[in-house]
């Protein structure tokens, strides 16, 4: 579902910065393919924080990413 949403976010809607962050390395190169700018491997990785996301793991750990990457009130 995750790389389904780059895919969209990306050719459909029009969104030039799509970024992911993915502990799989296969599905680190395949969201290569999906037009993905940034692919972190972990939540450390992270340098920048987003007006945006989308958690898509249903994953707490990956809920909490998604707050640590999430600017204020974004």
């Amino acid at each position: 579902i995750g790389l389904l949403a780059c895919y969209f976010l990306k050719y459909y809607v029009g969104i030039e910065h799509v970024d992911v962050v993915e502990p799989n390395k296969n599905r680190r190169d395949f969201a290569k393919k999906f037009g993905t700018k940034n692919i972190y491997d972990s939540e450390e990785k992270i340098i920048e924080t987003y007006d945006y996301g989308f958690e898509c793991s249903a994953t707490n750990s990956g809920f909490h990413t998604l707050q640590k990457a999430l600017k204020t009130n974004g």
